[in-house]
């Protein structure tokens, strides 16, 4: 009996080993509906820079809400806005310039911002102001996703979002022209993330040694 219940433990130990070295390949469904991402998503935590003065700035580094934000390509900062339209009236620009918010604060061609999420998550979203025909690109575990833009106004959106198979917990998004960021979606905590391989095979390796802890316990109370 003794023999068999090793050998059960050592499969599993083995299944465990190979879970977390060979992590599986992340399945990456792309969304440019914002409606379509919502009823797929399930429960989201939406940042529209509603709560926050025009004028607001972020250093480089720096978090507002939830959120961590790393400026890539520009000066380096990023300001809360309200000169061009946006679902709440606010939105993330790129600080041009040590002069402080103006009109030419927006994120320009290949400029961009890293977003690191407060948990790892399976589902991210970024709406975004159109200010010229452009991509919009995500970049979450080493995969590029983008969605194209072909209007020229300052009251158009393009939203790009991502549900992934595998968890993360940083966002890239660059654009291709300009553009400023209107809204932030992500997974809410305890919204359907699923623990991977590798998460599962330590639960079941822990559930054993407590099972196994417990026996151990009653016999010696016996």
């Amino acid at each position: 009996m003794l023999a068999v219940r090793n050998g059960i433990l050592g499969l599993i130990g083995a299944a465990a080993a190979l879970a977390l070295a060979t992590p599986a390949a992340a399945a990456v469904t792309v969304f440019t509906s914002q409606a379509a991402f919502e009823a797929a998503a399930g429960s989201l935590t939406t940042e529209d820079y509603s709560g926050y003065a025009a004028g607001t700035t972020i250093a480089d580094g720096g978090t507002l809400g939830a959120l961590t934000y790393d400026f890539v390509g520009g000066p380096g900062g990023g300001v809360v806005g309200n000169f061009y339209n946006s679902t709440s009236g606010q939105s993330l620009s790129m600080d041009q310039s040590p002069a402080g918010f103006d009109l030419g604060d927006f994120f320009y061609a290949q400029q961009g911002v890293r977003v690191t999420l407060p948990y790892a998550v399976k589902a991210f979203g970024v709406l975004v102001n159109t200010n010229l025909p452009q991509t919009n690109f995500l970049i979450i575990n080493g995969q590029t996703t983008f969605a194209t833009a072909a209007a020229y106004d300052f009251h158009t959106f393009t939203f790009l979002g991502v549900i992934s198979d595998t968890a993360f917990s940083q966002v890239g998004w660059f654009t291709s022209e300009v553009a400023n960021v209107a809204e932030i979606q992500y997974e809410r905590l305890g919204g359907g993330v699923v623990p991977e391989p590798g998460t599962w095979a330590l639960m079941i390796l822990g559930f054993g040694a407590a099972g196994a802890a417990l026996r151990r316990r009653q016999a010696a109370f016996a």
